[in-house]
């Protein structure tokens, strides 16, 4: 989508493109204000495309500022991650109290349910990357941490995650659903682990804390399929006390109990949606994953759904 110039007096012609701009930058992400100090042609240009739970976007403009209001964030119900790419000119976000100075290969994240202004001083082109915050497995105040921090596409998982996220962008149409659902998926898992990273860093006890709960998760993620497993068993398997367990996950979107279930559910959601198990039997893929009481699995799937499974593997896979 692009703006043209209009005829008639440059200025009045600016501000027609500027409405026409904002309104587009609303309508693409959420709503937004946005201002320039062009006085004459402010040319612009947003392309837009999915890939799984991820949209693409690359936006081309002369120098602007975007800002999300306190009112706009409070007013309106989008509670998406953004991942902002600088590939030209020179980007400013601010966020939490927090300021980022983007140069050309650095890419920083920002959260639709806060305030937050991105300016840019001279002609930009910047990828953003949108996805819903539940995408990833990390706490909203954590997330608060690290928003408006620049990061480099110089090694590292940001390395992977920036050559990642621009091949996508320039990916438009490349992959089938299935695929595109898997290649989303992938790069939310990368997205995540590089944060995480990030977060095991900010302090030494922190990172002693953060290192057994991962640990601890990724325990539980390779023995989902023990029907039995407990909170018992995982403390005992990590040589500490239940009690101590629940600590450690004081401060986490789930406690220990509530994140054995919410991982066992999201594996099975993902496969009962996924083309390349339909034929697969609903009852099969929960037990897979230590689900072996068909009813009560049903019971709390629809719970967290709002469909039971075998209606949410129709509703899915027929759109």
């Amino acid at each position: 989508m692009s703006f043209p110039i209009a005829p008639g007096n440059p200025r009045e012609r600016v501000r027609e493109q500027l409405d026409g701009w904002q309104n587009a930058l609303s309508g693409t992400f959420f709503p937004l204000q946005v201002g320039t100090e062009v006085e004459h042609d402010f040319r612009c240009e947003v392309d837009t495309h999915h890939l799984g739970g991820i949209q693409l976007s690359v936006v081309h403009a002369r120098p602007e500022t975007i800002v999300r209001t306190e009112v706009q964030a409070r007013s309106d119900e989008s509670e998406h991650y953004c991942i902002a790419f600088q590939r030209a000119g020179i980007a400013t976000f601010t966020q939490d109290g927090r300021t980022a100075v983007l140069r050309p290969g650095q890419f920083t994240v920002y959260d639709s349910t806060r305030e937050f202004a991105a300016r840019f001083g001279s002609p930009h082109t910047t990828a953003v990357s949108m996805f819903d915050r539940s995408a990833l497995n990390l706490d909203v105040t954590q997330m608060a941490r690290v928003t408006a921090t620049a990061m480099s596409d110089g090694d590292g998982l940001g390395k992977l995650v920036s050559a990642m996220l621009l091949h996508l962008v320039d990916s438009r149409g490349e992959f089938s659903d299935v695929v595109a659902r898997k290649v989303s998926s992938t790069l939310l898992d990368l997205v995540e682990t590089l944060y995480r990273e990030i977060l095991l860093d900010s302090s030494d006890s922190e990172c002693a804390q953060r290192s057994f709960l991962i640990r601890v998760k990724t325990f539980i993620e390779d023995n989902l399929r023990e029907s039995h497993l407990s909170v018992g068993d995982i403390a005992a398997a990590h040589f500490v006390s239940v009690r101590y367990l629940y600590k450690a996950f004081e401060n986490e979107k789930f406690g220990v109990a509530q994140y054995v279930r919410h991982r066992r559910l999201e594996r099975i959601r993902q496969q009962l949606v996924d083309p390349l198990m339909a034929r697969r039997p609903v009852g099969e893929i929960a037990a897979t994953h230590g689900m072996i009481n068909e009813a009560h699995f049903s019971r709390i799937f629809r719970e967290k759904y709002g469909a039971s499974p075998s209606e949410y593997r129709r509703l899915y896979i027929s759109t």
